[in-house]
C-alpha cells in the first residue's frame, strides 16, 4: 500500500507539472482579435463561440490547434516540454520561470520566431536545428556553460544568455546573422573572447557587462576596435572618440590571435614561409616567439611600418621583403606618431635588421630611404639581393662591405654621380640597375668589373666619349640606355657594336651577327676614307710647298673654317669665281700665291672633316661639301684622280651607313 501511494503521488505531481490540453486552451492564443481588443483571443474564448450549444470541457478534438500561433506558459513548475505536436501553427513561446532542464518537444513547432525560456534549469542548448525560421532566443538565467549548436538558425538575430556559466564565445562564430547579443554575468575572463565575435558583421548591440574580462585595461578599446560594426556597448553608445583611441591604441599591432587565423595553428616550429603583406601592421611583437627560429621567408609588402628596429631576431631568415611602406632614415621628430612598442625597445641589441645575420635577399623598394648607411647593412655578411629602388638616395654608400652583393636596384632615386668608392669591393656584383636618377656620367661603375647586366636608362648621359668609361666591363652582356641623349646619336649603337664585344643586348635588343659585321664594314670603310683623306693632304701639303715658295711666304696667315656645308659652298662658288670657271685653275684676277693659299686651306678643312665625320659630330652633308670644294679648287687637275680616291671612299662609307640604317 506504501508503495502504491509514493507511485500515485510520482503520478500527481508529473500531472500537475505536465502541459495538458486544458493549459494550451487557456494560455494559447489565436490570430483574431477579440472584440477590437489589443489582447489576443485565448483559445477557450475563441472556441466558447462555437461550441456553446455542446459541453466542450478537455475534448481535445474541439480544440483549433492550427489557429494557435502563440502559448505563454510562464510561471507554471513545468518540468518537461511535451504536449506541443498539434501546435504546427505556433510562432512566439513563452516558457519563462519554470523548472525546465533540457529544450525538447519543438520538432514540430517549424514556425516558431520568438522562444523565451529563461530562469529555468536548462543546462545545454540542444535540440534547436528544426527551428530554421527562429529570430528572436532567450535563455537568460539558466545554468548553461558552452555555447554551440548555432549555427543552424540563420535567421537569428537577437540572443540573451545573459546569468548562466559561459566560459568562451567560441559558439557564436557561426551566428551569422546575429545583431543583438546579451551575455552579461558569466565567466568570461579573457579579453581575447571578443576576438570570436569578429565575423559577426551584423552585430551593433553587445552587453558583456558583469564577466571578468570587463575589469581588463583597455577593453572598451580594445572590443571597439575589433568589432567595427558596434553601435552600442555594454548600455552604452560608442562615440567618434571611443573609436579613434581604439584605433590609435591597437590598430597595426601583430598579434598571436591574428598569426593563428592566418597559419590555421599555433606550432611556430613548422613555419618556414610568412605572408603578412597588406594587412596594416605597424608592429611586430608577436614574431618575438622562440619558436620562429626556422622562419626562412617573410613577407611584409605593403604595410604601415615605420623602423626597421621593430623587426624581431629571426636567425634562420633569408628572404626578408618590406616594399612599399613608411620606413625612413632621417631623424624621428618629436611630434606625435607610431612610435615602438615596449617589446620592440626591450628588445634592443639583439633585434633590428643588423640582427638578421642569414639574410640573402632583402627589399626595401618604395620606402623614404635617404641615407643607405643608416640601414646598417654591413653586418648583412650573406647578402646577395638589394632592391632599394623608389626611394629618395641621392648619394650611393654604405654597400662596399657587401662582398657577396650579385645584384643591386637602384632605380627612380636622386643619384646625379657615382663616388669613387660606391662600388669599391662588389667585385661579385652582376647586375647593377640606375635606371630614372638623373645620372649624368658614367665614371666609377667600371669598378664593378663583373658586370653582367646594366640598366642607366632614363638618365641624362647625352656624350658618345661617356660610353668608353664601360669598356673596362669586360663581361657587360647587356646594357640599357634608352631615353638617354646619347640614344638619339647617329652612331650610338654601332659605337657600343665595335668598342664592346662582349655586348649582347643593348636597349632590350639583341646583337646579331649581321649587325655586328655590317658596323666592322662601316668602320673600315671609315678607315680606308681617313688615310685617303691624310693622303690627299699630305701630297698636296708638298706640293703647294715647293711649286711655289715665294707665293706662300708672301701669303697671309690661314685663317680655318667652320666646318658647315655653307662654308662649303661659298668656297666652292668663290673658287668658281676667281678661276673663271667650274673646276678652273684659280687664276684670271688673282695671283698664284693666292690660288696656291686657297689649295693649301681647302686640304685642311678636308682632313678636319674627315676627323669630325669619325667623331660623329660632322654630318654626311658637310663631308660631300668638303670633297666638291677641294675638287673644284683643285688647279689644272693635278689632284683630280686623289680627290676622286677620296669620293669613292666616302661613298663606300655612305653605301654602308644606308645599309646599316635600313635606307
Amino acid at each position: 500500500r506504501i508503495a502504491v501511494q509514493a507511485e500515485a503521488a510520482v503520478r500527481a505531481v508529473e500531472i500537475a507539472h505536465a502541459i495538458t490540453p486544458s493549459l494550451l486552451r487557456l494560455h494559447g492564443y489565436a490570430q483574431k482579435r477579440f472584440n477590437y481588443s489589443l489582447r489576443p483571443n485565448t483559445i477557450a474564448e475563441d472556441s466558447s463561440r462555437s461550441c456553446a450549444s455542446r459541453t466542450c470541457n478537455d475534448n481535445a478534438s474541439m480544440v483549433p490547434w492550427e489557429r494557435v500561433e502563440e502559448i505563454d506558459l510562464s510561471h507554471l513548475q513545468l518540468r518537461r516540454l511535451h504536449g506541443l505536436e498539434q501546435l504546427l501553427g505556433l510562432r512566439r513561446a513563452s516558457f519563462c520561470n519554470n523548472e525546465l532542464s533540457r529544450i525538447e518537444g519543438l520538432e514540430h513547432c517549424a514556425l516558431l520566431e520568438e522562444l523565451s525560456l529563461e530562469d529555468n534549469r536548462i543546462v545545454r542548448l540542444e535540440n534547436l536545428a528544426p527551428l530554421a525560421l527562429l529570430c528572436r532566443l532567450d535563455l537568460g538565467k539558466n545554468r548553461i556553460g558552452c555555447i554551440d549548436g548555432l549555427e543552424t538558425l540563420t535567421r537569428l538575430t537577437q540572443l540573451s544568455l545573459e546569468d548562466n556559466e559561459i566560459t568562451s564565445l567560441a559558439g557564436l562564430a557561426g551566428a551569422h546573422s546575429l545583431m543583438e547579443l546579451y551575455i552579461g554575468n558569466n565567466r568570461l575572463e579573457v579579453l581575447n573572447e571578443v576576438q570570436h565575435l569578429k565575423g559577426l558583421m551584423r552585430l551593433i548591440i553587445l552587453d558583456l557587462s558583469g564577466n571578468a574580462l570587463c575589469v581588463t585595461p583597455d577593453y572598451r578599446s580594445f572590443a571597439v576596435f575589433t568589432l567595427r560594426k558596434l553601435k552600442v556597448l555594454d548600455g552604452v553608445g560608442i562615440e567618434p572618440a571611443d573609436m579613434h583611441s581604439a584605433k590609435e591604441k591597437f590598430a597595426g599591432k601583430l598579434t598571436t590571435d591574428v598569426l593563428i587565423e592566418r597559419l590555421g595553428h599555433s606550432c611556430w616550429e613548422r613555419v618556414l614561409e610568412l605572408d603578412l603583406s597588406r594587412s596594416k601592421l605597424r608592429e611586430l611583437d608577436a614574431l618575438r616567439a622562440h619558436g620562429f627560429c626556422h622562419l626562412r621567408r617573410l613577407n611584409l609588402d605593403s604595410n604601415l611600418l615605420v623602423d626597421l628596429r621593430c623587426l624581431p631576431h629571426l636567425p634562420a631568415l633569408t628572404v626578408l621583403s618590406l616594399s612599399h611602406n613608411l620606413v625612413s632614415t632621417r631623424p624621428r621628430s618629436l611630434g606625435p606618431g607610431p612610435a615602438l612598442s615596449t617589446a620592440a625597445r626591450d628588445a634592443g641589441s639583439h633585434g633590428g635588421l643588423a640582427s638578421l645575420a642569414s639574410l640573402e635577399v632583402l627589399h626595401l623598394g618604395f620606402n623614404q630611404i635617404s641615407d643607405v648607411p643608416a640601414l646598417n647593412l654591413e653586418s648583412l655578411r650573406q647578402l646577395r639581393v638589394l632592391h632599394l629602388q623608389g626611394n629618395d638616395i641621392a648619394r650611393l654608400d654604405g654597400v662596399s662591405q657587401l662582398h657577396e652583393l650579385r645584384e643591386l636596384n637602384l632605380d627612380r632615386n636622386r643619384i646625379r654621380a657615382l663616388d669613387p668608392g660606391s662600388l669599391a669591393g662588389l667585385s661579385l656584383l652582376r647586375e647593377l640597375r640606375i635606371e630614372e636618377n638623373g645620372l649624368r656620367s658614367l665614371e666609377h661603375i667600371s669598378a664593378a668589373s663583373n658586370l653582367a647586366t646594366l640598366a642607366l636608362g632614363s638618365n641624362r648621359i647625352s656624350d658618345l666619349a661617356e660610353l668608353e668609361k664601360l669598356t673596362e666591363c669586360a663581361a657587360l652582356q647587356s646594357l640599357a640606355l634608352a631615353n638617354n641623349p646619347v640614344a638619339r646619336r647617329q652612331l650610338y649603337r654601332p659605337s657600343l657594336v665595335r668598342r664592346m664585344l662582349s655586348l649582347h643586348v643593348i636597349d632590350g635588343r639583341e646583337i646579331s651577327p649581321e649587325e655586328r659585321a655590317r658596323t666592322e664594314a662601316m668602320y673600315s670603310a671609315e678607315a680606308r676614307a681617313a688615310a685617303a683623306t691624310q693622303a690627299h693632304f699630305t701630297q698636296a701639303h708638298h706640293m703647294a710647298h715647293h711649286g711655289a715658295a715665294s707665293e706662300v711666304r708672301s701669303y697671309a696667315a690661314k685663317v680655318p673654317l667652320k666646318l658647315t656645308s655653307m662654308n662649303f659652298d661659298q668656297l666652292a662658288l668663290g673658287g668658281a669665281d676667281f678661276g673663271g670657271g667650274s673646276g678652273g685653275a684659280c687664276s684670271g684676277l688673282v695671283g698664284p700665291a693666292v690660288a696656291s693659299g686657297y689649295r693649301e686651306s681647302s686640304g685642311q678643312n678636308l682632313a678636319m672633316a674627315a676627323q669630325q665625320l669619325q667623331r660623329g659630330s660632322l654630318g654626311t652633308s658637310g663631308f660631300e661639301a668638303a670633297l666638291r670644294t677641294a675638287r673644284r679648287v683643285d688647279s689644272g687637275g693635278v689632284r683630280t684622280g686623289e680627290g676622286q680616291a677620296d669620293y669613292s671612299s666616302f661613298r663606300e662609307y655612305n653605301q654602308s651607313r644606308r645599309v646599316k640604317t635600313g635606307l
